[in-house]
């Protein structure tokens, strides 16, 4: 009866995980949202200032010299789908484990899944389109993820090992992600959020090596002492929101000391940042939260 149940649910979960993918599979879907994207620009900002609009590539150039593109949102909105189905496929095993149940079956039916959706995804799509190289990436996290329950063994170790931050990217898409970061760093450097250089802001999220890190300038309420409950909660929404990979624990300290320093430059005191998250009630700054939402919109 409790298997039964398990199947019921898999196979509910499974239509939560994937059917944001296959309405992407209908039949000129793409096309769809293209024009659908160009008309809510034009809905929302109407024509004046546009220099020319390829509707085409679903361009929109602006005489100041900016551009919109379709493509580069529309990979955003598909990498938090991806993002996504990767963290409720990891909820799922887990509580098939807790259940008592090999999750065998639940891996290799995802695995089926996206194999299904990869080959319909080229069928659809020419060679180097993103939706086929999105399915591609979530089949072979699956498999790399839990090749050791597939082959009898045992769960792998999922901590984070990096000393800095990693923004969750799909594969080959690195040059989208460091638009979107570097979207991030001049907005929080413009509005007095961070001081420090742009190459270590960008290499403190993508898992690579640091300089001098970043400072945080928002202070503690005696002006004294930089507010670490507010450099928390930007740090824990972009993990909640799928935006950068979430690490606990020693990792999570770990990374807040080697990508950031207080108001001062200083490097953060382990014991007073545990004692500080222990404590933390501090919620995003709205300016941070409503800029980093329009990061993952797919209008400009």
């Amino acid at each position: 009866m409790l298997i039964l149940l398990v199947n019921h649910f898999i196979e509910f979960m499974n239509h939560l995980i994937f059917d944001p993918f296959e309405e992407l599979l209908q039949e000129g879907k793409y096309e769809s949202l293209k024009k659908e994207y160009i008309a809510e620009y034009l809905e929302l900002y109407g024509s004046n200032g546009i220099k020319d609009i390829d509707n085409n590539k679903g361009i929109i150039s602006l005489y100041d010299g900016d551009t919109y593109s379709f493509e580069f949102n529309f990979e955003i909105k598909l990498n938090k789908y991806y993002r996504l189905a990767k963290l409720e496929i990891n909820k799922e095993v887990l509580e098939i484990v807790a259940k008592g149940i090999p999750p065998t079956e639940y891996i290799k039916t995802q695995i089926n899944i996206t194999s299904y959706l990869e080959r319909k995804a080229r069928d659809l799509y020419q060679d180097g389109h993103i939706i086929p190289k999105v399915l591609q990436a979530l089949k072979e996290y699956i498999m790399e993820k839990y090749n050791p329950i597939l082959n009898e063994g045992h769960t792998n170790d999922t901590t984070s090992k990096a000393p800095s931050f990693k923004w969750d990217y799909i594969e080959n898409q690195e040059e989208g992600t460091v638009k979107a970061i570097e979207r991030l760093y001049n907005f929080l450097l413009e509005n007095d959020f961070i001081e420090g250089s742009k190459e270590d802001f960008i290499n403190g999220f993508m898992g690579k090596p640091i300089i001098n890190g970043i400072r945080w300038l928002t202070k503690a309420k005696d002006k004294q002492h930089t507010s670490k409950p507010s450099l928390f909660a930007f740090i824990d929404y972009l993990m909640e929101g799928y935006i950068i990979d979430s690490i606990e624990g020693k990792d999570y300290y770990d990374a807040i000391e080697y990508v950031f320093r207080d108001f001062k430059g200083n490097i953060f005191n382990r014991k007073s940042l545990r004692q500080s998250k222990s404590s933390s009630t501090a919620e995003i700054d709205p300016k941070i939260k409503d800029f980093i939402n329009s990061i993952y919109s797919p209008t400009p």
